[in-house]
């Protein structure tokens, strides 16, 4: 990576540029051959070299379908990263900062959510099937479509008071919200 850093420019390309494609490729292979730890020490790297948000075009490479399935990223800043249709199945999320972040389709089945800043975060028919929910911020969040079966440390009612839309998301107890 810092070879497409430094030498390819990675942060000057442009969208259609060949060296974001390899970056991307190199990262959705590394990722799978990690352990927990290590999967969790990938993506502040890739945040603070400008890779996954970059305040212009969202981010450089896109994490579409990364496997961070059992990743450690307790504590972790994401604060508005495009996290969409990204398998973050049984991680530890506890504490992370995910504030306005886009997690379409992204399966969190399992996920450890425990106090996380999911405020205004995008979760549009997101798996979060027995997630741990338990004193997270989802305030203004959207959850159109999401399945919350079975998921823990949150009631109907906060979620009903909390997040703006839940149109079709299938709720803790198993019921559509109209």
């Amino acid at each position: 990576m810092s070879d497409l850093l430094l030498e390819k420019h990675l942060r000057e390309s442009k969208p259609e540029d060949e060296v974001r494609t390899i970056a991307r490729v190199r990262t959705l292979t590394v990722l799978p051959r990690l352990d927990p730890t290590r999967k969790g020490s990938v993506l502040p790297f890739l945040r603070e070299a400008g890779l996954i948000y970059n305040g212009r075009d969202r981010s450089i490479i896109n994490l579409y379908g990364a496997s961070l399935v059992g990743a450690n990223l307790q504590n972790i800043i994401l604060q508005n990263v495009d996290l969409g249709g990204a398998n973050l199945q049984r991680a530890n999320l506890q504490d992370a900062n995910l504030e306005g972040a886009d997690m379409q389709v992204a399966n969190l089945q399992e996920a450890d959510l425990r106090g996380a800043d999911l405020q205004g975060a995008i979760l549009g028919a997101a798996n979060l099937r027995a997630a741990t929910l338990i004193r997270s911020n989802l305030q203004e969040a959207i959850l159109v479509g999401a399945d919350l079966r079975e998921a823990s440390g949150i009631t109907r009612e906060e979620l009903e008071g909390q997040t703006i839309y839940l149109q079709g998301a299938t709720m803790p107890d198993g019921k559509v919200h109209p």
